[in-house]
């Protein structure tokens, strides 16, 4: 859940090393991928960055897999977000951060 991109911009500026991933790239650096599913390795990140949907008030993408296509209103929305949150604390290195 990349957003623009602009994140992989200002890391990049700063020296860092960065991989994003969305569903729908629209930043030539972002590589395409369900965030529910990460190809990374466990313990392998030392933060990660997000910037998910708040719902469907917004039309993301044509993907049927992206979950800012289910209301909030409807828990099927959180139960995707905590699909998305799992996979994070397992690419997560013990006692780092999310933002």
């Amino acid at each position: 859940m990349c957003g623009s991109g602009t994140t992989i911009d200002v890391c990049e500026d700063e020296g860092r090393q960065v991989i994003g991933y969305d569903i729908n790239p629209q930043h030539p650096k972002i590589i395409k991928n369900n965030s529910k599913t990460i190809p990374l390795k466990d313990n392998s990140v030392d933060m990660v960055f997000i910037d998910s949907p708040y719902g469907d008030n917004v039309n993301h993408s044509d993907e049927p897999d992206d979950i800012g296509k289910i209301s909030a209103e409807d828990p099927k929305f959180y139960e995707e977000l905590e699909k998305v949150s799992r996979e994070i604390f397992r690419i997560l290195k013990p006692g780092k951060v999310i933002g």
